[in-house]
């Protein structure tokens, strides 16, 4: 008997909660109904820099021809580099084009980031741009050996040899 008087007496708080958060929840918040705060302007998406050009750079050697890309680090591979005398360079093995700006000041060459097309490529298609975007990320100067032409590391490692490209008539 004892414990349904304690019981009854410690049950009335409960009940009394249940009774003032379905009170609570039945009644609708103002701040639920009021209309949501006006959008923020739309932000325009950050646009990447060019790499800064050479003041008045001419067509150097670089832009006289197309080449042919015979090699990537240590890797042979097959595909097509352009630099265009408006700094702009563009390669393709095929498969996707990859274009970006490029700067240079005597032997010194830096290439900035690559817009890429997307399509899916075969495996050792895909593996040669991507060594290719490395490459040009770590490209720091250029140099003509005999007829073939040599992007170089920091430390004058080569990191890629293109040769000219034959024009097809």
């Amino acid at each position: 008997m004892l414990f349904n008087q304690i019981g009854a007496h410690a049950m009335k708080p409960i009940y009394l909660a249940a009774f003032l958060l379905a009170a609570c929840a039945a009644r609708p918040n103002p701040a639920d109904s009021a209309p949501p705060p006006p959008a923020a302007p739309e932000q325009p998406a950050p646009v990447t820099q060019p790499v800064a050009t050479a003041p008045n750079a001419t067509a150097t050697e670089l832009s006289r021809h197309g080449w042919r890309i015979i090699r990537i680090g240590r890797h042979a591979a097959t595909g097509s580099l352009a630099f265009i005398a408006n700094n702009r360079v563009n390669a393709s093995f095929g498969c996707n084009s990859l274009s970006g700006n490029f700067s240079h000041q005597g032997q010194n060459l830096q290439i900035g980031e690559l817009a890429t097309t997307l399509m899916l490529c075969p495996p050792n298609i895909q593996a040669q741009e991507e060594r290719l975007s490395a490459a040009f990320a770590r490209t720091a100067a250029y140099r003509i050996n005999g007829n073939k032409l040599e992007l170089l590391d920091r430390r004058q490692h080569v990191l890629l040899q293109a040769e000219p490209a034959r024009s097809v008539r």
